[in-house]
């Protein structure tokens, strides 16, 4: 008889049912408070005034959408912009157009000289 793998899925939500890595929510006595990353990244944890899950639930989406809208702006905008004509290469950093024009001094200089050795 073969074997059945058994394959799992990854859980892409947490229990609140929001995406994961959108943040926490915790009960504490009858308050709940939310755990969240900021735009900064920093940890934040904040007291919601929600009595309700409902309503904590919302307060956090609220909270995520503040942090991942500009995200999501800076993707739409580098997805959306149009490939290069020159060999369809882009400049993802301004500074690369600024080193093209730099020379190379690397052929035949070394970091350590040789002594009279010859090593």
């Amino acid at each position: 008889m073969k074997k059945q793998t058994v394959v799992k899925k990854k859980r892409i939500t947490e229990s609140t049912g929001m995406p994961k890595g959108i943040g926490l929510m915790r009960l504490r006595g009858r308050v709940y408070w939310i755990s969240y990353v900021d735009a900064e990244g920093k940890r934040r944890q904040i007291n919601t005034h929600c009595t309700e899950y409902d309503e904590a639930r919302r307060f956090l989406a609220r909270k995520a959408l503040e942090v991942l809208e500009p995200k999501v702006a800076l993707l739409r905008e580098i997805a959306d912009e149009p490939q290069a004509k020159a060999g369809g290469r882009t400049a993802a950093n301004p500074r690369d157009e600024q080193l093209d024009d730099v020379p190379r001094y690397r052929s035949g200089r070394r970091s350590v000289r040789k002594d009279s050795t010859g090593r």
